[in-house]
């Protein structure tokens, strides 16, 4: 094939490419005009439901959970009942924190020649 040929196929093939994109924006458009929308989001607006479907489920998170109360906004009172102020959550049994995981203490091994009383 000559460089003539070449370049004419090319050319065709861009036209045509270029044509069938054409054809196929205008009839996607046609079909979004005469589209009718009975109520729901995707057929009334494709755009922007993306956005919508993540408001509503922001929406519907916000209406499930919990409200904090005018009582938990007040500064300097322990979050725990019963404990002090200034005092650790720790020290205080109504917070629910676990207990230790090993509340003895170990004894020591002759082969560390602790002294005696640890």
């Amino acid at each position: 094939m000559s460089k003539h040929t070449t370049f004419f196929l090319q050319y065709n093939f861009l036209i045509v490419f270029f044509v069938l994109h054409l054809l196929v924006s205008y009839s996607r458009m046609a079909y979004a005009d005469t589209a009718t929308c009975n109520g729901l989001i995707a057929e009334c607006d494709e755009l922007t439901t993306e956005f919508v479907f993540d408001s509503e489920v922001s929406r519907r998170f916000m209406e499930e959970s919990r409200h904090l109360s005018y009582g938990a906004l007040r500064k300097d009172q322990p979050t725990c009942s019963g404990g002090a102020r200034g005092q650790a959550y720790s020290k205080s049994d109504s917070c629910g924190l676990p207990s230790k995981s090993n509340p003895h203490s170990p004894s020591c091994p002759k082969y560390y020649r602790c002294r005696s009383g640890s």
